[in-house]
Order: structure tokens, then C-alpha cells, then sequence
């Protein structure tokens, strides 16, 4: 997501991937004011013609798209550039949609745009075939750590040592070892080896394995330009999220949690919540059900009292935990 401050109550923002989506969904609500240009049926002398126009709304519902792949908001018409025919519009904003969002931002509000705009993990990247091997970091931008040419006669009986040797030549370069390594490379080399890179790595680091057209930069290039980056930067979220439920079911055990709407809000009250965990599922239906303020007004209680605040995505292990209460968390103390 790109955005743009134009006063502290209004913000620019640019819509980058699907994740981009749901941080929209969890801030904007009924009352705020959406703007942006969109196609409208518009009134002349003559007739009337479909064109693209600037449009201003007040926000009465946001939801998914069937698919989930753009998010339908829709409100009273404000303003307009042109006469336009109706009271209502729907914006319908997808990845590559631009539109101004004006509110009152919460401390949660900023704190999702932030987390939605800052620099992206690093990731380590070791591209093969049979002629190059390269070991990159893609953040926001590729950054080349070792290209090492290959180039072994077919004819040469020692040639798989001599690969791994060259291999193992890069493999040295990774300084720290990472939470999760990507291996790309033509037909059958991120598999092949893969377990040659786990003993010099290590048995429990995480490996994803994507095809590519061709080893070296060339791979690198063409991984970082494929839907496959953006499903590992969702990889090293999961990890994250998945180490978080792993420490509130440890804490369940030891009587440390609470759940369920009434009790969480019960803790909320009284400043003694240390982290809150809150399902995707539960988020939408309490939006749907027009619902939402009980869930901001538990966020802001939480927030104050510098308590932390988590969502839970379906595709997270022990998902059905969180979301058979919706909303669940660690507590402070026992009272």
C-alpha cells in the first residue's frame, strides 16, 4: 500500500495487493467519507452517457466482492464532478484503485496503515540451473549477494560433487540463517537439492520451492516479479501469528485468558489485557451485523492501556480456536 497524508484527517491511498484490501476493510466504517474517480451514469440536456467522474460519498456499507478480490463500499453521494443519476454509489476498489479516505484515524487506524506501508521482510533467495547459482535478499528492492557460474561438461562423473561444492560456495554467504529460504530454479533443481541445503542449513529451516524458467539473477528476477513473492511475505506473517497462538494456548493453560465478547470487553474495561487476538471471520460478521463500534471501542480500551492487538487469518493454524469465540485474550493478571 502507498499513501499519502494530506491533513491529519484525511490520507491518499493506493491499493498494492489483497492484504491491501482487508487493512481498508478493518478501518473504514459507516460515517467516514470515501472519494476518487469511477465510472457513473451522468445526466445531459440530450441524454445521458457512462463516463468517469469524481465522486464523494459517506460510507453506509463495506464489504467483500463475492470473490474477495476487491471490496465494495457503499454510500450516499456527497459530491460530484458531474450531475449524476442517482443518490448512491458503490466503489468497487481493487488492487491499482486510488481513492482519498476522510475520518477521525485512531491510534489503530494509523498503526494498519503503517503496518501496511513499512519496508518489507527481507527475504533470502537461492535461484539454480545448470549454469549459474545465486543467492539474492528481496526487500523492497533485489539485492545481488553471489552470483556463481556453473558451466560442468555433462561428460564429467564427479559433476554432481563439483555442483554441490560450488553450491555449498554460496550457501556461505547467507550470513544469518533465515526463518524461511526460497529455492527457485528450472524442472527438478529446487527439489533435488534440497536436502543437500538442509544439512548444510539445518533440518528445521522452512524451504519453499517455486519454478522459474531459469536459474542465477535471471531466476531471481523473474521469482520477485510472480504472485509466489507475495504468498512468502504471507509465509513470514503466518510464522509470526502462528508463534502468538502458540503463546496464548500455553497461557490457557495456566489460567491467563479470557474469551468470548462479554469477557474480553469485562477485562478490557479494567486495562488488563496483554495481547488480543481476533478472528477474521468474527471481524466480518460483527461489521455485517453493523456491530463494529463494540469491537473498535474494546480496540481503543486495549490500545490505552498499551495492549496489543492481532488479526487471525483462516489460512493460521489453530484458526477454528479463535474463531469458535471470535474474539479471545492474554490477560495481565489473574484477579
Amino acid at each position: 500500500m502507498r499513501i499519502e497524508w494530506i491533513d491529519k484527517d484525511k490520507v491518499k491511498i493506493r491499493v498494492e495487493n489483497e492484504k491491501d484490501l482487508f487493512t481498508l476493510y478493518k478501518i473504514i466504517n459507516p460515517s467516514d467519507i470515501l472519494s476518487g474517480y469511477d465510472y457513473r451514469t451522468i445526466e445531459f440536456e440530450k441524454g445521458k452517457e457512462k463516463k468517469k467522474v469524481w465522486i464523494k460519498i459517506e460510507v453506509e456499507r463495506v464489504k467483500f466482492s463475492e470473490y474477495g478480490d476487491s471490496l465494495r463500499i457503499n454510500g450516499k453521494i456527497l459530491e460530484a464532478s458531474e450531475i449524476v443519476v442517482g443518490k448512491y454509489h458503490t466503489f468497487d476498489i481493487r488492487i491499482g484503485s486510488e481513492i482519498i479516505l476522510e475520518k477521525k484515524f485512531t491510534k489503530f487506524d494509523i498503526e494498519e496503515l503503517e503496518k501496511a506501508t513499512k519496508k518489507r521482510k527481507e527475504i533470502y533467495v537461492l535461484s539454480l540451473d545448470n549454469r549459474n547459482i545465486a543467492l539474492a535478499k528481496i526487500s523492497d528492492r533485489i539485492e545481488i549477494i553471489i552470483e556463481e557460474e556453473v558451466n560442468i561438461p555433462k561428460e564429467d562423473l564427479n559433476r554432481d560433487s563439483i555442483y554441490k561444492q560450488k553450491l555449498s560456495n554460496v550457501i556461505k554467504k547467507i550470513e544469518e540463517k533465515p526463518e524461511i529460504l526460497v529455492i527457485v530454479g528450472p524442472v527438478f533443481y529446487p527439489d533435488y537439492f534440497e536436502e543437500y541445503i538442509r544439512e548444510k542449513l539445518g533440518e528445521d529451516i522452512k524451504i519453499l520451492k517455486f519454478r522459474v524458467s531459469q536459474g542465477g539473477i535471471n531466476g531471481v528476477i523473474e521469482f520477485s516479479k510472480r504472485k509466489e513473492y507475495l504468498d512468502t511475505l504471507k509465509e513470514y506473517e503466518i510464522l509470526e501469528l502462528n508463534k502468538i497462538i502458540d503463546d496464548f494456548i500455553k497461557s490457557m493453560l495456566n489460567g491467563m485468558v479470557v474469551m468470548g465478547l462479554e469477557k474480553v470487553k469485562e477485562y478490557a474495561e479494567i486495562g488488563n489485557i496483554d495481547y488480543l487476538l481476533i478472528s477474521e471471520d468474527f471481524y466480518k460478521k460483527m461489521k455485517e451485523d453493523g456491530k463494529i463500534n463494540i469491537i473498535l471501542n474494546i480496540i481503543d480500551m486495549v490500545e490505552k492501556t498499551k495492549g496489543k492487538i492481532y488479526f487471525i487469518y483462516k489460512n493460521i493454524e489453530n484458526y477454528e480456536l479463535i474463531n469458535k469465540f471470535g474474539i479471545v485474550a492474554k490477560i495481565k493478571y489473574k484477579i
